[in-house]
């Protein structure tokens, strides 16, 4: 079942007095009779912004005040009913050259949580989903070693080229263990296999070709910006029974190259593997699931699931990281010490990354941990040190997730693993904008306002949720609020936080702006000690409202505030503010870009 995302009082009449949160300054709440009348809106989402086309590496030198924000209305449990199986695992996915999406996973088989058969459902708007059953089916074989067996599939990473053509890889093995004889020992049953689609995803070949021949888990896919084709895999090829107790999980990953859109592949090379231990001549080696992004300088960035426990130990996974260097080819590794030899090992826990490149120059890493679906953003540009740990969905209990590039803002996400369903979702990159230059009537209308301009976005709570976007003339600087929100209050409102370009901390000449759907709220500065009210301050607000004030229970659509301000109020200095914005909800409290008292890590307003 989806889950729902209305939020709804538990009251019947909204509040129409009480405290109204604004800081430093006490101030009345509006009266309702200040809000304007309904009104049919076309309030701006998220994803219809940030339309404009995206400049390489614009902000490398600004990562530090970059983030990410889930968007709470796109969150979504898929269950049994949308998915057909009971538990989703392994989704990976690709935009069509359509725009739809395309998503492959598998279901939990009784013990085995990978899975052998794929399963296949589709979206044009990523939230509302289409199964389209199994994509590939578990069939009868002989084995290599003269059994009846089974062959199965698991991992399908679909992929849209350059061309417009689309290809899958996916894992496969034979799957029983017939007479003592494993999947592992199986070898030249397991391998790759390839499918492909010449009409944008619409239908695929009904045939498999193999591409590659040994044991193997995890294909992902990326084609390079010269157009080359590199499948990595986990390389689990080599068994080392009778070395280390009940070991079999060595492992490395290996590379294999198309420089044909797919219709022929090279020889497969191990790229990165880290020597775990070593007992006389045998050799425990790590680095699985891997995942590469290709930075604008051409290096290739890898991600590996990393098992820091020694032979014989239970497992302690962790992220590492390997760099190709600037020419972005890989060499091959070697079989006894592993490599490459710029690497980061162990950066922290986690298993299953997974990265996403902006070309804006920031870097995202997802993970799972402790059954939680993680992300941390790159603090560089270079991939080499990475921020603060976040919880991205609110469920736990998931493994195995996914990402996958939205335009030039957005990710789209994916964990299955429980019996509760996939969870989905997608989020939303923030960064310093540059105001767009015009004179804006300022009138609580957002048509002057092009869809192309650059916005912020807050919306990570609750179903309320904005977009922010700037303009300015030579005497003043305007902001349009975009407020989608079910469930309107007179006591909602939007903060504007600016202070000056090299701010670290709070301090003068610091300003705070409130407004709500009743206008404008406070004006205050910060002196150094605190906030006090700006008397005569140059700021004008108008609103409009789609909804009603008055109760809960009918389901509003949003409001829009405009709000003009003296360029002289506040602290530009050359041309730039830091700045930070926040809504605050009667049901879900206040949120916001980045916390509110630290202005080191506020993005820049440019263009001012």
């Amino acid at each position: 079942m989806l889950l729902s995302l209305a939020v709804s009082l538990s009251c019947e009449k909204r509040p129409e007095g009480g405290s109204y949160p604004s800081g430093g300054t006490t101030v009345t709440p509006p009266d309702p009779g200040d809000v304007p009348e309904s009104s049919d809106l076309d309030i701006c989402p998220i994803s219809s912004l940030n339309a404009g086309e995206a400049t390489v590496d614009s902000h490398s030198d600004a990562i530090s005040r970059s983030s990410i924000a889930l968007d709470y209305r796109s969150y979504r449990i898929l269950g049994q009913d949308v998915t057909g199986v009971e538990v989703s695992v392994y989704p990976r996915m690709a935009l069509t050259p359509d725009g739809e999406c395309q998503l492959f996973y598998h279901k939990k088989e009784g013990t085995s949580v990978a899975g052998n058969r794929i399963y296949w459902m589709t979206s044009d708007d990523l939230i509302n989903w289409k199964s389209n059953g199994l994509f590939t089916e578990v069939f009868d074989i002989t084995d290599s070693h003269g059994n009846p067996n089974k062959q199965g599939f698991a991992d399908c990473f679909p992929l849209t080229l350059d061309n417009g053509e689309m290809i899958s890889i996916t894992s496969t093995r034979a799957v029983r263990t017939v007479n003592g004889i494993s999947y592992r020992e199986n070898k030249e049953d397991a391998g790759l296999v390839i499918k492909r689609s010449s009409d944008k995803g619409n239908t695929w070949s009904a045939e498999f070709e193999k591409i590659y021949t040994g044991n193997n888990w995890e294909p992902f896919l990326l084609q390079k910006s010269n157009g080359d084709i590199h499948c990595y895999f986990t390389d689990s090829n080599q068994n080392l029974p009778g070395v280390w107790d009940g070991v079999y999980n060595n492992s490395g990953t290996a590379l294999i190259v198309s420089r044909d859109n797919g219709k022929t592949w090279s020889a497969a090379k191990r790229i990165s593997a880290k020597l775990r231990d070593q007992k006389e001549s045998s050799y425990l080696f790590t680095d699985q699931m891997p995942t590469v992004i290709e930075l604008s300088s051409g290096e290739l960035v890898g991600a590996f699931e990393s098992d820091k426990a020694k032979g014989g130990q239970d497992t302690d996974y962790h992220i590492s990281f390997a760099y190709s260097g600037t020419d972005g080819e890989w060499d091959e590794v070697s079989a006894t010490a592993g490599g490459p030899s710029d690497r980061i090992d162990y950066l922290f826990q986690g298993c299953a990354p997974y990265l996403v490149h902006f070309p804006s120059g920031e870097n995202l890493v997802s993970y799972n941990y402790d059954g939680k679906f993680c992300m941390r953003m790159s603090t560089d540009a270079e991939a080499r040190n990475w921020g603060e740990e976040i919880t991205a969905f609110p469920e736990t209990g998931y493994f195995w997730g996914a990402m996958m590039p939205v335009g030039t803002h957005q990710v789209f996400a994916a964990i299955g693993g429980s019996a509760k369903g996939m969870q989905i979702g997608q989020f939303v990159l923030n960064h310093d904008i540059t105001a767009t230059s015009r004179t804006v009537e300022v009138d609580g209308d957002n048509k002057e306002w092009a869809h192309s301009d650059e916005a912020f976005f807050v919306g990570s709570k609750s179903q309320a949720q904005m977009a922010v976007r700037c303009s300015v003339s030579p005497d003043k600087v305007y902001f349009m609020f975009d407020v989608l929100d079910s469930n309107i209050s007179v006591n909602d409102y939007v903060t504007i936080l600016a202070a000056a370009p090299d701010a670290v901390s709070l301090s003068a000449p610091a300003v705070r702006i409130t407004a709500s759907v009743g206008g404008l709220r406070s004006v205050e500065t910060y002196s150094g000690s605190g906030w006090s009210e700006a008397a005569d301050a140059d700021v004008v607000v108008k609103t409009a409202i789609d909804g009603t004030t008055s109760t809960a229970k009918d389901e509003d659509n949003g409001y829009l505030i405009e709000i003009a301000i003296a360029k002289s109020l506040l602290p530009i200095d050359s041309g730039e503010i830091k700045a930070d914005f926040s809504l605050f909800d009667m049901s879900a409290g206040e949120d916001s870009v980045q916390p509110a008292g630290d202005p080191s890590v506020w993005p820049k307003v440019r263009g001012l």
